[in-house]
């Protein structure tokens, strides 16, 4: 045990940004290529930032998959948003505007129980996000997203002030993406916060699938964790998205499990995140999602989702796109519930080596701990 928690505690990150990798797998997405990836954003979020450093060749690829390269950030934004094409409908329903269709390939089941001209597929994502936006800002008190209204010409924004989902025909075995679009009122600054100016914060909007079909999990528990785990990315990028992507995908599935703690799909990252106990949290790639028991350890221990929340008020007090202040976040939203970004991660070690959900492991318990597909490190 002793030596899981010095080996944790070495965390440097070994993300340094790969554009060109990021670039190939969404040029293949929206090709519709067969694919072993599920997870886009984070490829989304590297183009936006870094796509213009990418050489002209790849450019023209992107180009020819609906990205734009007129704008600060690189996405697939201009007149008319490239995920809008083909949506000749849409619902307006809280703070969200629905894109949808009834017909050709991005159609949504056309059922509707109530005949209110909405169809039950587009009632049941609107009734999600409308719960999941509840429990995000009026319970754990999270900033709104920031308004994409500052747009200028003929930018497309979604017709309204609304945040904007649109529900489409998606390749392979993606779920969902949220697109980073512009900094936040053409500065980085996120109105919505009154008293913080914030240099990297970036407009946003959704794409849903418009079925699960063959899909692991219900549909309605696959759009429940999707919607809960990519709202909350749009959420993010309204702090900093220069934040660091194992931050940001980490804490995205845990927000997954707390808005849906019943659904457990944050399960499946367990096995291959407990068999290599010695590899840093933040290290690239699939293992970030697996990272997010780091977030349920603190949440459970150490001052609940309030720390967790603090956390992305302390982000923006850094310039991310200089400097990686991840780290520095996370302990100084501990800190101020008396505890040391040293102590989480000491604390998640035993924890993780007990494995016990029973009241004798005190401090070192997970709730789920006799549910996990895991006993502990391999």
């Amino acid at each position: 045990m002793k030596q899981l928690i010095v080996t944790l505690s070495l965390i440097t990150s070994s993300w340094a940004g790969h554009p060109q990798q990021s670039a190939a797998a969404v040029i293949s997405a929206f090709s519709d290529h067969p694919t072993q990836d599920r997870h886009l954003t984070p490829h989304l979020l590297e183009i936006a930032k870094h796509g213009h450093e990418l050489n002209a060749i790849e450019r023209t690829q992107l180009e020819a998959v609906g990205f734009n390269f007129d704008y600060s950030l690189v996405s697939r934004s201009a007149a008319l948003r490239s995920e809008a094409v083909g949506l000749d409908k849409y619902y307006d329903n809280g703070i969200f505007r629905f894109h949808f269709t009834t017909t050709g390939i991005n159609a949504v089941n056309t059922a509707d129980d109530n005949n209110d001209g909405i169809p039950n597929y587009v009632d049941s994502v609107a009734v999600v996000f409308n719960v999941i936006s509840n429990g995000i800002h009026k319970t754990q008190e999270y900033l709104m997203p920031p308004s994409d209204g500052f747009y200028s010409g003929n930018r497309d924004k979604g017709g309204s002030d609304h945040y904007d989902v649109y529900i489409r025909n998606l390749s392979s075995r993606y779920y969902g993406y949220t697109q980073p679009e512009e900094f936040a009122q053409g500065k980085g600054d996120n109105e919505r916060s009154k008293t913080v100016v914030e240099k990297n914060a970036f407009t946003s909007y959704m794409v849903m699938r418009n079925n699960y079909k063959n899909f692991p999990l219900s549909e309605l528990k696959n759009i429940k964790v999707t919607a809960a785990h990519e709202y909350f990315h749009a959420i993010q990028f309204g702090y900093d998205g220069w934040e660091m992507p194992w931050l940001l995908e980490a804490s995205a599935v845990w927000m997954e499990e707390e808005m849906y703690d019943d659904i457990n799909d944050c399960y499946q990252y367990m096995a291959d995140w407990f068999k290599q106990p010695e590899r840093s949290l933040d290290e690239d790639g699939y293992h970030w999602y697996g990272s997010f028991i780091f977030f349920e350890y603190i949440a459970q221990h150490m001052g609940g989702t309030e720390t967790i929340r603090r956390l992305f008020d302390e982000s923006v007090q850094s310039n991310s796109r200089e400097r990686d202040g991840s780290h520095a976040a996370l302990n100084a939203s501990l800190k101020q519930q008396g505890f040391s970004f040293q102590q989480a991660l000491n604390g998640m070690s035993i924890a993780n080596k007990i494995m016990s959900s029973l009241p004798t492991a005190e401090n070192y318990s997970y709730d789920e701990a006799e549910s996990y597909p895991v006993d502990g490190p391999a």
